[in-house]
């Protein structure tokens, strides 16, 4: 297993749009990630950045979240997919809570964001 530390992370970027049209049906939410890492070898650091981006599944009016998590890493030698999955994995658990709190904030409490699982071979370098 790579040894990785997660030194800080800030949340970029947080937009919210809601002008749904008035309904009383459920209203299916479709949520994306998106990661990616950038190292700098010399110093043993990476960032991590990850976005997510939730909107409805169908033409329910316009609604959207987008937060993008950026985190400072260092880390030991090792497999480059290995640190990358381990970055992903630290820094997930934040971009879970604060969409969370988002959501609670906008009206929609009890909103969780899945469970990551980034496999090797999902990794591109």
């Amino acid at each position: 297993m790579v040894s990785v530390t997660l030194e800080r992370f800030n949340v970029k970027k947080i937009n919210y749009i809601n002008e749904f049209k008035k309904t009383e049906e459920n209203i299916e939410l479709l949520s994306s990630v998106s990661t990616n890492v950038n190292y700098n070898k010399e110093q043993h650091k990476c960032v991590c950045t990850q976005a997510l981006k939730i909107t409805p599944s169908d033409d329910q009016g316009e609604f959207c979240v987008e937060i993008e998590l950026v985190g400072l890493f260092s880390y030991e030698e090792g497999n480059k997919n290995d640190i990358h999955i381990e970055v992903a994995n630290q820094l997930y658990p934040h971009l879970q809570k604060t969409i969370a709190s988002v959501m609670t904030i906008i009206g929609i409490p009890d909103f969780v964001l899945p469970a990551l699982n980034i496999k090797p071979e999902d990794v591109k370098s």
